[in-house]
């Protein structure tokens, strides 16, 4: 699993709320302008893989394939008082949504023997183009809906 940590600082200037990445968290007046850190958040990424054996629904062989997925996780710390533990948190929360992400992963990967994608695998291929046909379909539809209502406007 790779970890890659972000700062996203918050200061508080008057009624202005500004979003910083990186920034200083310095409280001294003379480095930053008088703006006090309000609150910190922390986003932790994390990449991992997980090996599926699947039995072919076509041919009865075993195949396997490798799922990789990325998942994030934020925590906040109040006036940077628990920046360690937010750290953690958000590193806690990345790393179960990675595993449960991971459990529940299905690639469409067809079987390197027949060449058969296994049922599940189709559904969410089919599920892909069907949202895409949706769109489509809503845009060509709200078009002539357009069209029929001007006509008949004049």
């Amino acid at each position: 699993m790779s970890l890659v940590v972000e700062e996203w600082v918050v200061w508080l200037v008057g009624w202005v709320h500004i979003s910083l990445l990186g920034q200083s968290r310095d409280t001294d007046t003379s480095k930053n302008d008088g703006q006090y850190v309000f609150y910190t958040q922390f986003t932790v990424t994390v990449t991992g893989s997980k090996r599926k054996t699947i039995s072919c629904g076509g041919c009865g062989q075993t195949y396997q394939y490798v799922a990789t997925r990325e998942r994030g996780g934020q925590a906040t710390s109040f006036m940077s008082l628990f920046d360690t533990e937010a750290k953690r948190v958000a590193e806690e929360r990345a790393k179960k949504g990675l595993l449960r992400q991971l459990d529940r992963a299905v690639d469409p990967v067809p079987c390197p023997y027949c060449g058969v994608l296994q049922p599940n695998m189709f559904r969410k291929k089919s599920n892909e183009k069907t949202k895409t046909l949706l769109f489509f379909g809503a845009v060509i539809l709200a078009i002539v809906g357009v069209v029929i209502y001007e006509a008949l406007r004049h």
